[in-house]
């Protein structure tokens, strides 16, 4: 990304990039929920960690090579990131399996499968995509809080890890949930987060990363329920459900958050879009009590 020359450049690498990483999660996640289907929500859990820890440790490593050498030496990155690669390909090769007769059973097709639920599925997306501009736009707003001018990029990464340890946090923390304590960790939690929302702007550097660190973990505990949630409320189609929760979701919220901070640099009020995530965390709280009351949580198909 460093050596992008143009606006379009570096959007074209940016889409070429997430394109790779949105397609690895709905198979990932399916496989994942499926490896403990008696406590999906255990599984996401475990399953995000690996994702949270990763991007704690990306703005502290990125901020501090691109601050010392410069952004063309991020590409140094992916040194690593091959190494390992190969060495999961060759840790992780499917071993030969006797042939299984194919299920000749009819499959509903993914508009079939939503049509069945689209009120709970539509709800359920407006509920992760409220979530995803609360916790993502944080660090978008951290950046020209801290760092209006990009001279120390390092500034602004220690609390954007804060807030990523924190919702890495939090989703580990589901490992330890009980079943019948899902839902109601589902809605009070996001409520939970908007008061810290709020005050991050108010408080000095210090407060600040405790502050961002506990918004970070109240959306962080509910982010593996949704995606167990959404699991659960299409069982048929897994890879879909999974999808929507974290990719639709993640992508239509990486879109507002620009467009809405825009409009409010527009009017010289930055500092407002605190109050803007706030909001949308307490709403995100609120409209889990729309959702319908599935089952037990070990009841579902594969």
């Amino acid at each position: 990304l460093g050596w992008a020359d143009s606006p379009w450049t570096l959007a074209g690498l940016l889409c070429l990039g997430g394109l790779g990483v949105a397609a690895f999660h709905p198979e990932a996640a399916a496989t994942a929920g499926n490896c403990l289907g008696e406590r999906r929500s255990r599984a996401m859990a475990v399953f995000a960690l690996g994702g949270y820890l990763g991007q704690s440790i990306g703005p502290l490593y990125s901020g501090w090579i691109s601050e010392h050498y410069g952004l063309q030496s991020l590409v140094w990155g992916m040194v690593p990131g091959f190494g390992w690669l190969i060495i999961l390909s060759l840790l992780l090769r499917t071993p030969n399996r006797p042939a299984v007769a194919p299920n000749t059973a009819k499959r509903d097709s993914t508009s079939q499968l939503l049509s069945k639920n689209i009120g709970p599925v539509s709800l359920l997306m407006l509920i992760g995509t409220l979530r995803v501009v609360a916790a993502s736009g944080v660090s978008f707003s951290l950046v020209f809080l801290l760092d209006p001018s990009g001279a120390n990029p390092t500034l602004a990464s220690v609390q954007i890890t804060a807030l990523l340890c924190g919702i890495g946090a939090g989703g580990a923390s589901t490992i330890f949930l009980k079943p019948r304590h899902e839902r109601s960790i589902l809605w009070s939690l996001p409520i939970c987060a908007a008061p810290f929302l709020v005050t991050i702007p108010l408080v000095s550097r210090y407060w600040m990363t405790l502050v961002v660190g506990l918004s970070g973990y109240c959306l962080g505990i509910s982010l593996p329920l949704l995606i167990s949630y959404g699991q659960r409320l299409i069982p048929e189609g897994q890879r879909v459900a999974s999808s929507l929760t974290m990719g639709v979701t993640w992508g239509v919220g990486g879109l507002l958050i620009p467009v809405m901070t825009s409009v409010l640099a527009h009017f010289q009020a930055e500092i407002k879009a605190f109050w803007v995530y706030g909001i949308c965390a307490l709403l995100s709280g609120l409209l889990c009590h729309g959702l319908p009351k599935l089952g037990d949580p070990a009841v579902v198909r594969r």
